[in-house]
């Protein structure tokens, strides 16, 4: 067991000790995750999840995570640390998307393996660094919509680049990543 931390190489080296087993409850660990987030003392809310993303004995519902996801600020970056069993099975296939899914939605990244292969410690750690990269380089877009305060639909957003007009080629590599949409009043 490992408490909150910043320190990629300690988590890294407690989930290689984790012997996956029994039921799993992943939605409703999402669902209660987020809500931590939420309430957490950063104005940046992160969540990642390590996981083959599949589950059989949740109380909360796949879209139930996925409401809960859309109403909160939070982003979702998920890893996959299946092997090519699970990760070549209709359920590693699923769970996959599953993971894909929230993550896009929240505006985050999938990091899963690759080749047949499950990731290693050394690809785990290189996402963790990615991951932080990432989240020191955001930038926050404001908008003001021209929506009646009391809509309650879920609003769905496109962020579109226009090339770098740089001459020296600099900066072409950027690209956007957002959340899929927004509620105005979700609650």
């Amino acid at each position: 067991m490992l408490d909150w931390s910043s320190n990629s190489k300690a988590i890294i080296n407690t989930l290689s000790m984790v012997q996956p087993k029994g039921n799993t409850a992943f939605y409703d660990a999402c669902y209660l995750a987020l809500n931590k987030v939420q309430h957490g003392r950063y104005s940046k809310q992160v969540l990642i999840l390590i996981t083959d993303g599949q589950d059989n004995v949740s109380t909360y519902s796949l879209d139930q995570v996925r409401d809960e996801l859309k109403a909160s600020g939070v982003v979702v970056y998920s890893l996959n640390f299946a092997g090519t069993g699970e990760a070549g099975s209709a359920l590693g296939f699923e769970g996959q998307h599953i993971l894909e899914d929230l993550s896009s939605i929240s505006g985050g990244r999938f990091f899963y393996q690759r080749l047949g292969r499950a990731m290693s410690t050394s690809d785990a750690s290189d996402a963790f660094d990615l991951i932080a990269q990432e989240l020191r380089h955001q930038y926050t877009i404001a908008v003001l919509p021209n929506i009646s305060s009391d809509n309650k639909k879920w609003h769905k957003i496109k962020i579109k680049l226009q090339p770098a007009t740089n001459p020296a080629g600099e900066m072409k590599h950027l690209s956007a990543r957002t959340r899929e949409g927004f509620y105005l009043n979700h609650r």
